[in-house]
């Protein structure tokens, strides 16, 4: 249990010893720690506020999904069973933002570089229910400029195959995929989305809501079932762009 301001022993145990906003990750850390292959999942729930990846102001610091744990947003706070948890759909986003908005408030040159990164982790992760915003991974340096809201990185044979449901992915940045890059570089990258909403992102060069790409070998294999994707902006892509370079492949589906 993690809520803005903590509670009790903060402990993570119950909402009445909640960790604190800034102990998020190590919530997330403690529950992948007390699960193994084959063993049953651990689950964080987040209370409603805002969240950030650090307290401090290095960029290059970001939350990361972990395998076998089951994320989610936008409690109460009171809340004893998950279907007790308000609803979050398109036009009503969850009360639990995730930002990279570390630096000075409202200026976006320092916020972090991707808000959420993932790599080596499988679809047994799950991120239910939040907002994601101002991430900004526009830079001249092409190992930083993927997925200003989340880089899902499946390079150098590494993947990235987490679960997204529910998520709003709005007001990021990036040189390439602005709300969110999925990468297979001689690796994979095959996340899923499931009511997700790409609202309002930018990507100077490609892919202002979702960029997608295959190359040396790897893969990228997205599926999105019932997104929403709008008023993204780019110069190639506005919504979605997609490349599959030196025998990369780029399988993307798209459903409802």
């Amino acid at each position: 249990y993690v809520t803005q301001a903590g509670a009790g022993l903060q402990n993570g145990t119950s909402w009445s010893n909640a960790y604190s906003a800034t102990a998020l990750q190590t919530a997330i850390n403690q529950a992948a720690s007390t699960t193994a292959v084959g063993c049953p999942t651990g689950m964080v729930w987040i209370g409603a506020g805002i969240y950030t990846p650090t307290s401090g102001t290095d960029r290059s610091i970001s939350f990361n999904m972990r395998s076998r744990v089951l994320i989610y947003g936008g409690f109460v706070g009171n809340e004893l069973f998950l279907s007790q948890r308000p609803a979050s759909y398109y036009g009503k986003p969850s009360s639990t933002t995730l930002s990279g908005d570390i630096g000075a408030a409202g200026n976006t040159s320092d916020n972090s570089y991707h808000v959420v990164y993932n790599r080596n982790v499988d679809s047994t992760a799950l991120l239910n229910g939040v907002v994601i915003s101002g991430g900004n991974a526009v830079s001249s340096n092409a190992l930083i400029w993927f997925g200003g809201g989340v880089f899902n990185d499946g390079s150098s044979s590494g993947f990235a195959n987490p679960r997204f449901e529910f998520c709003t992915i709005t007001n990021n940045q990036a040189s390439q995929g602005g709300g969110m890059a999925i990468v297979g570089t001689a690796g994979k990258s095959s996340p899923t989305l499931t009511g997700c909403n790409f609202v309002g992102n930018m990507a100077p060069l490609q892919g202002g809501g979702l960029f997608v790409s295959g190359q040396a070998g790897g893969l990228a294999k997205p599926v999105l079932r019932s997104c929403v994707l709008f008023e993204n902006q780019s110069q190639g892509g506005t919504a979605i762009a997609t490349v599959a370079e030196t025998s990369g492949t780029v399988v993307v589906g798209l459903r409802n």
